[in-house]
């Protein structure tokens, strides 16, 4: 599930969900290790664990998890095993803190 640092760049400026209500613990990002079927992701549910959300784009869903991820049905299982593909999730601050770790000037890409 590794990422470039340009890859990894794009993933921050494009959190669709990120903002005054999702915070950086509370907001996480599931790292696919392939782009997963278009249907498979049409499937997903996203019912499935109210009031969680999440935004699948490309090989990353961002998943908003306002109560905390310890209780949601949004789970890296329940995506991995719907979309057929492995992953890896990690908060907003750890994957903001590794991008600073592998170039500390903001804004670059």
């Amino acid at each position: 599930m590794l990422r470039t640092r340009p890859e990894l760049a794009d993933v921050v400026a494009d959190n669709p969900l990120i903002g005054p209500a999702a915070t950086g613990s509370k907001v996480h990002v599931v790292f696919l290790a392939s782009t997963p079927d278009p249907t498979r992701v049409a499937d997903l549910d996203p019912e499935r664990s109210p009031p969680d959300r999440f935004v699948a784009s490309g090989k990353e869903i961002y998943v908003h998890y306002p109560k905390g991820s310890g209780r949601s049905k949004l789970s890296l299982d329940y995506f991995e095993k719907r979309l057929s593909v492995v992953g890896t999730a990690r908060n907003w601050n750890t994957v903001t803190r590794l991008l600073e770790m592998l170039d500390p000037s903001p804004g670059l890409r």
